[in-house]
């Protein structure tokens, strides 16, 4: 029914209002259905990480011809975006590597040390996220010079530095070559409104 003020009778006035007032509800009711990631399910974290890690396990079995040696490039690396969007990923991939490496055959070195460089590179990955490009530096950097330091002469005896190049630029095709490509499509999808999006959000 109309409102009266004045003695006129506001009704187009009182449409607008109401039809504000739809619009808000509706926006506040949009904002609460997108959980933060603070507020996201303990369940459905536990699983994205696990995706995460049999994801990295399959990738480098998938490709182990070129996963590991001094030249190597290593696709499951391209995992190493997941970060950007969540924390659980640094466990996921942290797992994900070490037991890729445990079935890989380089030992003690490469399981352990192969697996925290991977765990601290996702760590800083997160920290950084918010400057995308350079928060990817990390796997890139850290895998180069770190992992380099016992791969070339405690398991393959050869040249450091020559390894250091060769695992750097390796790195650096999976996670900028793939890896990049492959955050900017799960972006998309995050924001899609589809089905896919409620469980990638």
């Amino acid at each position: 029914m109309p409102i009266l003020f004045g003695g006129k009778v506001s009704s187009r006035q009182n449409q607008w209002k109401v039809i504000t007032q739809v619009g808000s509800w509706q926006t506040s009711e949009t904002l609460q259905s997108s959980p933060s990631p603070r507020h996201r399910p303990l369940t459905l974290r536990l699983a994205r990480g696990g995706v995460i890690a049999a994801a990295y396990v399959v990738l480098v079995f998938a490709f182990a011809f070129a996963s590991f040696g001094p030249i190597q490039l290593r696709v499951a690396e391209a995992l190493t975006v997941m970060p950007l969007f969540y924390p659980e990923a640094i466990p996921g991939l942290w797992i994900g590597c070490m037991l890729a490496n445990i079935l890989g055959g380089y030992g003690p070195w490469d399981i352990f040390a192969g697996s925290a460089i991977t765990g601290l590179a996702a760590i800083l990955t997160w920290l950084l996220r918010r400057r995308r490009l350079l928060a990817l530096a990390a796997p890139v950097v850290l895998n180069a010079f770190l992992v380099s330091l016992y791969l070339a002469p405690l398991i393959l005896h050869v040249p450091y530095w020559p390894t250091v190049l060769t695992v750097g630029i390796g790195e650096a095709l999976a996670v900028y070559g793939l890896g990049w490509p492959l955050a900017r499509w799960w972006e998309r999808q995050m924001t899609s409104g589809s089905s896919l999006s409620r469980w990638l959000k």
